[in-house]
């Protein structure tokens, strides 16, 4: 029978570190909830879990597997330990360590249990050091996806072989489903484990010893699990009212609304892998009806510290500035694993309207190891969308009885929030006039005018163009506000001098507003505008006027007919 392999700890610190940093072997950098306080190699334990920040540990499932013990504790002062021996199990438990070995590669020591084999995969000269931060990019080294001397590679090959052949002899330690963020398991007997995770990497990892005592300064019994999935979570600020207020319109009736020709804030964010189970990680955002403005911004969510031009973070705009591509390679996962990042940037809308509005997708993929080596299949990928609505509004303008539709009515709209009036450019764009009068736009033969690209927010129409023939005064004018919702819904809240004849359509077809014109003076009174009926009245003593002069006038030709003189 072959002995445990005896640490000077040196080499099981090492081996802590690098199981800790590439398996998960307890060297994440979340705080460890804190364990039941042991007194030798024998009492129990625990294994505390954390998710990457942004993520949980719901619907994961993990089985521990024990695969040596620790024995010939030597303690240096009361928080850490210089030495142990990490002894084999029982036979089947070791043979099945020995056929795993075998596959990845790791080196059969003549004399030693096929644990202490696996724990001796990290022997180096500075064990303190997390061996992923050594320079992955020497040419020295084979494995350009692997980081350091190949400890890592060798270690995700092991945990693979030895998750993917437990005998059945061997029976797991115990099986947890994974609930929130963190997650203790206790008790566990001390020793190392394997954690197969249902949807992530295998890990191996080493119970604290004797209590929270460190080996050689490394803290053992806590990790961040090694997850597959991939997420992006993407918003857009919601209409000019709120800018404030990021909205995803999954499953809503309220996407962002704005108008064609504004210029709107974005955001997503994703969580970064962790280090030691991907080579990389990007998001790919397209647009759609809207260009980038600017350059994107990455930063960490918590904390806030911008890295754009970090080491490993390169950002590249797309072609004619249909979106933007963000990547992150291994020295950006290994300066922030396990983080989560917030990309924000600006869009103009440039085409948006029922049936076609306008889109941002941002579609977040990640090359994780299997085993040694990079997948080489299509990575997983996950894809939120945003959308960016804009509206509509048809204005028809007839006779007063409805009978005509009147061509050459001319209106300008006015963007209410801010009091200025808007100029539409020929390329559907809006924008508000600092100083002018806006775009007048004016009714086709049909007597329409179409009000397109308009966002959330409150308008008023104003009629500055009357069709030939018709009354000009003030109260004859359609002058008319309203509001534009989120999710398209229209609603007229004013109608100055009571022009409005009909008002139809929904949110998903659109909506016509219907005005009339006054024909002749004597409608001014049916508008109920003050100044129509004050107008009316000047015509009326005009009129009265003529009646006199007439009156004088015959009675005058009649006098003179009867020799009398004026």
């Amino acid at each position: 029978m072959g002995k445990g392999f005896h640490f000077d700890a040196k080499r099981l610190a090492a081996a802590c570190a690098a199981a800790a940093t590439l398996m998960g072997c307890g060297f994440a950098t979340t705080a460890m909830a804190a364990p039941a306080t042991v007194n030798d190699a024998t009492t129990n334990t625990a294994i505390t879990l954390n998710a990457a920040e942004g993520n949980t540990l719901d619907d994961h499932t993990f089985t521990f597997y024990r695969l040596g013990s620790y024995g010939d504790i030597i303690a240096n002062g009361d928080k850490d330990v210089s030495s142990l021996t990490v002894l084999k199990i029982d036979d089947a438990t070791d043979q099945w360590i020995a056929a795993a070995n075998k596959t990845a590669g790791v080196t059969d020591y003549q004399g030693y249990d096929a644990a202490g084999d696996l724990a001796h995969v990290a022997n180096t000269k500075n064990p303190k050091n997390d061996l992923t931060d050594n320079n992955h990019n020497n040419a020295a080294n084979a494995d350009p996806a692997d980081s350091g001397n190949g400890v890592q590679k060798t270690l995700r090959k092991a945990a693979k072989a030895l998750a993917g052949s437990v005998p059945a002899a061997v029976k797991p330690a115990a099986t947890v489903t994974g609930h929130g963020a963190t997650q203790t398991t206790t008790p566990l007997a001390n020793g190392l484990y394997l954690v197969v995770d249902s949807k992530g990497s295998p890990m191996i990892v080493g119970t604290p010893i004797q209590g929270a005592k460190t080996l050689n300064g490394v803290t053992l019994g806590t990790l961040t699990i090694k997850a597959k999935t991939v997420n992006v979570d993407k918003k857009a600020a919601q209409d000019r009212e709120n800018k404030t207020t990021w909205v995803d319109a999954k499953g809503t009736d309220a996407p962002a609304s704005w108008r064609v020709g504004d210029t709107v804030d974005f955001r997503f964010e994703t969580t970064l892998p962790n280090k030691q189970n991907a080579y990389s990680h990007k998001v790919v955002d397209v647009m759609h009806g809207m260009t980038l403005s600017g350059s994107p911004a990455v930063t960490l969510k918590t904390g806030g510290t911008d890295i754009t031009k970090a080491a490993g973070v390169t950002v590249t705009p797309g072609a004619n500035g249909n979106g933007f591509t963000v990547e992150f390679s291994q020295d950006a996962l290994k300066a922030y694993s396990a983080k989560r990042v917030v990309v924000t940037y600006k869009a103009l809308i440039t085409s948006a309207k029922r049936g076609d509005q306008a889109s941002n997708t941002a579609t977040a993929s990640t090359r994780f190891y299997d085993g040694g080596e990079v997948n080489p299949n299509d990575p997983p990928t996950t894809v939120d969308k945003t959308i960016v609505a804009a509206y509509d509004l048809n204005l028809v303008k007839t006779n007063w009885d409805g009978t005509r539709k009147l061509a050459g009515a001319g209106f300008r709209i006015r963007n209410v929030d801010t009091g200025k009036w808007m100029t539409l450019a020929s390329n559907g764009q809006w924008k508000d006039d600092p100083s002018g009068s806006g775009t007048e736009l004016k009714t086709g033969n049909d007597g329409k005018v179409n009000f397109a690209g308009l966002g959330a927010g409150k308008y008023r129409i104003e009629e500055t163009t009357v069709p030939a023939g018709m009354v000009t005064f003030p109260t004859a004018l359609v002058k008319v506000d309203f509001t534009v919702a989120d999710n398209g819904t229209i609603t007229v809240t004013k109608d100055d001098n009571n022009l409005k004849t009909g008002f139809d359509g929904d949110k998903d077809k659109g909506y016509t507003l219907t005005a009339k014109n006054v024909d002749s003076l004597t409608q001014l009174p049916q508008t109920g505008g003050a100044f129509g009926m004050a107008a009316l009245a000047v015509v009326a003593v005009v009129g009265l006027g003529g009646v006199m002069l007439i009156t004088i006038k015959s009675r005058r030709d009649a006098d003179a007919s009867d020799g009398i003189a004026a």
